[in-house]
């Protein structure tokens, strides 16, 4: 968590279980926010984002602007990797509201048609495997949080902190967790448990994955739109001791190479599962990256009313129909209403298990372009609205939102409801904004986590 005063969003970008997706939420017109207006990014800062395509070896890649005026990929590229670097580059240098999302068609291998291509076939071969029916299956969680980074440049946050109650909680309402905490939150330790908990994972089984952490830069999705897809901040992510970015453009192409990348968890949070709940407390904001060139800087201030880049990821990023045939599509506002059961598709291939109607229950820290926040670091508690005289150590809305699921036995509505209204109201009293959101195919009824 970081200081109220000036705070940095934290996303997950994770995986399922009930999700707290900080800044995530899915507008409801993808591809066609902001049209309404003109970009006029000076001609330097274009000729600026060539240059760095060539020193960075994206020899194929060009921009052009579309019909607002933003910055649009064009040219050819080898892979899906080349993209998310051209798209790095952009953002960077004239900011998210400048640059189109829309993603070029000339590339020659794309990561997410192999992604998707690989999990159908293991959920064809995990249907023959294992019996859909029967037995309570098995309640798994993924819990990962940090609080400080190896790399100094990324700022410290309260993700340890909400990770080990999250965790603690988890527990005392019977999930199996696997806990990544602080150093040991590392890519290659995130990427195993992720893989261990894919190989592990049966379809009645509830899942439940948790990350607080920064979130790397969002990039535009290949499925179009104004979808975008967001990797999750390691403890080893950045440069290693005694090596430093040049500027910002270098820190934000190192942080999305060494971050977890995000066809790994999007893959996990679509598996299918009795239910799958997604809890991810980590963002992207432009103040990780605060050595961009004074042109850019300025530019991207204009654009955003004199702050800093900050947004998330859509909802449909970890939900959608890429990767497994069960389709949930959230959409709406701060108040979005649970999803109808018609919102689910069924599976293109008939099957006796009903598997791939699994509930979903998505939790985003905040609404668009928002921040998430907590007490001043350098304390890290805040007196808690549960019960008397006891403090609560990291983020508001987390801290508030586990409090009161274990004053009401479990059931998410209630919880989140309290949980939003304290931090909203808390947020509010220091002329700042944040508002939570909740998602779910489920009815409040039937959305709980009662221990077993």
């Amino acid at each position: 968590m970081v200081p109220a005063t000036r705070r940095t969003l934290r996303i997950i970008v994770g995986a399922l279980a009930l999700v707290l997706l900080s800044g995530c939420a899915t507008k409801s017109m993808p591809g066609y926010q902001d049209t309404f207006k003109g970009y006029s990014v000076p001609e330097s800062l274009v000729e600026s984002i060539r240059a760095r395509f060539k020193s960075a070896g994206l020899t194929g890649a060009d921009v052009t602007r579309d019909s607002v005026g933003r910055i649009r990929l064009v040219g050819r590229y080898a892979n899906e990797d080349e993209v998310d670097s051209a798209f790095i580059i952009v953002q960077t240098l004239v900011g998210l509201k400048a640059s189109s999302p829309f993603y070029p068609q000339d590339v020659a291998e794309r990561r997410w048609e192999q992604a998707a291509s690989q999990a159908l076939k293991d959920y064809a071969s995990r249907q023959r495997r294992d019996s859909p029916v029967g037995g309570a299956g098995v309640r798994r969680a993924l819990v990962i949080g940090i609080n400080t980074f190896r790399d100094p440049d990324i700022s410290a946050v309260q993700g340890e902190d909400d990770a080990r109650t999250v965790a603690a909680r988890l527990s005392s309402f019977g999930f199996k967790v696997t806990p990544l905490f602080g150093a040991d939150a590392t890519k290659g330790a995130i990427e195993q448990a992720i893989a261990q908990l894919r190989r592990d994972l049966k379809p009645n089984d509830e899942l439940f994955i948790y990350v607080s952490s920064h979130g790397a830069p969002p990039l535009p999705s290949p499925r179009g739109g104004d979808e975008r897809k967001m990797s999750i901040v390691a403890y080893d992510t950045g440069y290693p001791p005694g090596q430093r970015a040049r500027d910002g453009v270098e820190q934000a192409l190192q942080i999305q190479r060494t971050s977890v990348k995000d066809t790994l968890l999007q893959d996990l949070a679509q598996q299918p599962t009795r239910y799958t709940r997604v809890m991810v407390d980590t963002c992207y904001s432009g103040e990780m990256l605060r050595d961009v060139p004074a042109s850019s800087r300025q530019f991207i201030q204009q654009q955003n009313g004199g702050a800093a880049d900050k947004a998330g990821v859509s909802l449909a990023a970890w939900t959608g129909p890429a990767f497994a045939p069960k389709a949930i599509k959230l959409v709406g506002g701060p108040a979005a209403a649970p999803a109808r059961a018609a919102d689910v598709k069924a599976p293109t291939t008939p099957t006796t298990a009903p598997a791939w109607r699994q509930g979903y229950t998505v939790i985003t820290a905040t609404s668009e372009g928002e921040l998430a926040y907590g007490p001043d670091i350098r304390k890290g508690t805040f007196a808690s609205p549960v019960a008397k005289d006891a403090e609560l150590k990291g983020s508001f809305f987390t801290q508030t939102l586990m409090a009161w699921l274990e004053l009401n036995g479990g059931q998410i509505q209630p919880a989140f409801d309290r949980a939003s209204e304290f931090t909203r109201q808390t947020v509010m009293a220091q002329g700042l904004k944040q508002t939570p959101r909740l998602a779910s195919t489920l009815s409040p009824e039937d959305d709980y986590l009662k221990a077993r």
